[in-house]
């Protein structure tokens, strides 16, 4: 029968009939993983036996539990790093939907990893390909302070879209379940390494993602979570239109008291 990858949440294929194995290669991530027994290869078909409760009426054995992020497991730090990527970048919704730990240091210690590869691998792409004239000592600095403006960015953001979620009625959880899914989701910042075409696939990617997961963590449909991710930058939009139409007027009113202002001083 055939499992689930514990890594990337892939079903695992089943072994041809009658044969056995030791280990099994993930489609998916390619990790191997050991066989699972006829107690822990259940899948959302597999019928239960026949002693439980659901195999005596007749129905499929329950689905397993997802996996949560390999980054709040054990094993080395790289690994646990490569395999969250991976687990959040193909699979958010299945792997942000177990709730994790208490706290936010599992999540924003991977945020702020990945948060300042993609910012380190931006400025590196920048000066390479000359699309900045800013000075080497000023991306140096830039580059030191990134983990600061990563730690800032996360929990400001994390603020905004929880603000919006609670306005659209999505926040079934609080703040720190909102924190958890962005943190997570600064997986897409992988895409940095890519010179050109990076920013624009990370910020897609990361849209595309960040609704999954703030659907998994709050419980509510994709379709309220991308508004969520949306609303503050309509807010934005709406509010600079606002602001320059006031400008406008203002201009406008200046220009027309000094028009009259000159024809009285004419006469």
């Amino acid at each position: 029968m055939s499992g689930y990858c514990p890594f990337c949440g892939a079903q695992l294929p089943a072994p041809p009939d009658g044969e056995a194995r030791a280990t099994v290669a993930c489609p998916v991530c390619a990790q191997e993983i050991d066989a699972p027994g006829p107690a822990e290869a259940t899948g959302p078909a597999s019928p239960a036996g026949p002693d439980t409760l659901a195999g005596r009426l007749g129905r499929p054995a329950p689905e397993p539990p997802p996996a949560g992020p390999a980054w709040e497991g054990e094993g080395g730090l790289p690994s646990r790093l490569w395999h969250t990527t991976w687990q959040v970048m193909l699979h958010p919704v299945r792997t942000l939907t177990p709730p994790g730990p208490s706290g936010l240091k599992w999540p924003l210690s991977y945020g702020l990893i990945l948060g300042t590869l993609a910012t380190a691998s931006q400025l590196f792409w920048s000066r390479r390909l000359g699309m900045t004239e800013a000075s080497s000592t000023f991306t140096m600095v830039m580059l030191i302070l990134s983990p600061l403006q990563v730690l800032v960015s996360l929990y400001l953001t994390a603020a905004i879209i929880h603000a919006a979620l609670f306005i659209l009625g999505g926040a079934k959880r609080g703040y720190a379940a909102t924190f958890r899914a962005l943190a997570y989701t600064q997986a897409a910042g992988l895409w940095m390494l890519v010179p050109i075409l990076g920013l624009a696939l990370a910020l897609v990617w990361g849209v595309v993602i960040s609704a999954g997961g703030l659907a998994a963590v709050h419980g509510i449909g994709k379709g309220r979570a991308l508004a969520a991710l949306l609303l503050p930058l309509f807010l934005g939009l709406l509010l600079l239109l606002l602001v320059g139409l006031v400008v406008g007027i203002g201009v406008l009113a200046a220009m027309l008291g000094a028009g009259q202002g000159a024809g009285i001083f004419r006469l």
